[in-house]
C-alpha cells in the first residue's frame, strides 16, 4: 500500500509513476497466474502418478489419468511377460477412491502373444481426480 500511495502522492513525474504502477500490476498478475498454474499442475501430477503392476504375468505400466473439460481419459500400457499367449476375456479396472470406488469392465480385451504389448484407453465422465490407486483384475 505504501508504494501505491507514494506513486500517487508525488506529482512531479506522472509518466514515470504510471510506468511503475503498470510494472507493479504486471508483476502481481504474474504471481497470481503462476500460483494458479502451480496448483493445477500439482493436481495433474497427482492424477498421473499411478504405480506399475503385474497381474497374471501381464504388466500394466505407464498408467495415466488426464482431464479435459468435464471428461477423464485413462491410458495404460499392457505387456505380456509370459512365455505363452494370454487371453484377456474380461479386464476389470478399479479406480480406488476415498468413499466410492469406480469400476470399469472391458470385455474381449485381447489375446496377447508372448512378450508383446498393447495400449488401452478409457474415456469416462466419472470423477477420477481424487483416485488413490488403481487395481486390475483379469478374468
Amino acid at each position: 500500500m505504501y508504494v501505491v500511495h507514494y506513486i500517487y502522492s508525488r506529482g512531479d513525474n506522472m509518466k514515470l509513476n504510471k510506468k511503475i504502477l503498470g510494472i507493479i500490476c504486471g508483476v502481481l498478475a504474474l504471481v497470481v497466474i503462476a500460483s494458479f498454474t502451480m496448483k493445477t499442475s500439482t493436481a495433474t501430477d497427482k492424477l498421473s502418478k499411478i504405480k506399475d503392476q503385474t497381474v497374471d504375468g501381464v504388466n500394466f505400466k505407464n498408467a495415466k489419468v488426464n482431464k479435459k473439460d468435464d471428461a477423464y481419459t485413462f491410458n495404460v500400457d499392457l505387456y505380456n511377460e509370459n512365455t505363452e499367449k494370454v487371453e484377456i476375456k474380461k479386464l476389470t479396472i478399479t479406480f480406488k477412491k476415498d468413499g466410492k470406488d469406480v469400476k470399469v469392465t472391458l470385455d474381449d480385451v485381447s489375446s496377447m502373444e508372448p512378450f508383446t504389448g498393447r495400449k488401452i484407453e478409457i474415456k469416462t465422465r466419472e470423477e477420477l481426480s481424487n483416485i488413490t490407486g488403481v487395481e486390475y483384475k483379469i478374468n
